[in-house]
């Protein structure tokens, strides 16, 4: 995280919440499995949410409408 900070590029955290907010993240990126997304934006506030959607544009738009700031194919 120290070095992202000193780079000036965001420090996510891969599918751990609790880790996330634990240590400050910027924010955090969830897969499939790695829990509800829009559970995810209600605790982490204004922090980056990140979703995997895999090959599935609804997947994609599913988590954009629960709460994602950014998708990944």
């Amino acid at each position: 995280m120290a070095l992202c900070r000193r780079g000036g590029v965001p420090f996510i955290v891969n599918d751990d919440i609790d880790l996330a907010l634990a240590c400050g993240a910027d924010g955090l990126h969830l897969g499939r499995d790695d829990g509800d997304i829009a559970a995810a934006r209600t605790k982490l506030g204004d922090k980056v949410l990140g979703v995997s959607c895999y090959d599935s544009l609804e997947a994609a738009r599913a988590a954009v409408a629960a709460g994602a700031d950014y998708v990944a194919f």
